[in-house]
């Protein structure tokens, strides 16, 4: 039971919401085999149930992992820093977690007085902001979570084409951000590396737009080679 458990947690945090005969053909359960361990995971919190009868990774659980940064938020923040102190403006790091983004880490810039913050473990759907925005455009074209989404092809896109997401008012009004899109060690995006600010810097902002993915590529390096001396260290005879 508790390895089915873990294996059904990993399928939402790998594939978003599902229904549990979804869940029952993904791994092969029986539909009341996965209705117990579905039912068993959503009356302690680790996952929620939605108006579709659909289940994905609920508070519990989330709650938990807002406490353990995680290996790619470790590699960043030096990165995430450097930014904002370049910049004056907030950057911040969000990590896809089911149909939603993540915010794991952030810097807030300090060249202005008027400035923007989000909490750690702001939650956003995937069709809304720049930071979830970069990661949609960026799913395979297969993934269910596009479809869903309700956003445009066509925007899709343009973000893809321009290398990142620029979102105004979607998450406050008189806000503005750009996201370019953020890889582990494969080519599946794993998260977003986003600038917020004021609208009334968004010209500046735009501007900026190289440095941003050229910051997400150091990102990438520096959790390869966090990665490797991890590796590396439990490789070592004690």
């Amino acid at each position: 039971m508790a390895d089915s458990a873990l294996v059904t947690l990993l399928l939402l945090e790998r594939t978003g919401a599902r229904s549990t005969a979804e869940v029952a053909a993904e791994l092969a359960l029986s539909r009341n085999s996965a209705r117990r361990i579905l039912d068993t995971l959503h009356g302690r919190g680790f996952v929620v149930r939605d108006a579709a009868q659909r289940f994905r990774l609920g508070p519990t659980l989330i709650s938990i992992a807002a406490e353990l940064p995680s290996e790619l938020a470790i590699a960043a923040d030096p990165h995430v820093t450097d930014l904002a102190e370049r910049l004056g403006e907030t950057v911040v790091l969000a990590m896809l977690e089911g149909e939603h983004s993540v915010i794991v880490t952030q810097s807030l810039g300090v060249t202005s007085p008027l400035r923007v913050e989000h909490e750690i473990g702001f939650r956003q759907p995937l069709s809304r902001g720049a930071s979830s925005l970069a990661i949609l455009a960026h799913l395979p074209g297969d993934d269910d979570r596009v479809a869903r989404s309700g956003v445009a092809a066509t925007e899709l896109a343009a973000i893809r084409a321009r290398g990142y997401a620029l979102s105004v008012g979607h998450i406050r009004t008189g806000m503005i951000g750009i996201a370019a899109p953020l890889y582990r060690e494969t080519a599946r995006v794993a998260g977003s590396l986003a600038v917020i600010a004021p609208e009334t810097r968004a010209q500046d902002l735009t501007r900026h737009a190289e440095l941003l993915r050229s910051t997400a590529d150091l990102i990438r390096n520096a959790y390869r080679s966090l990665r490797e001396t991890s590796r590396i260290a439990e490789e070592s005879p004690r």
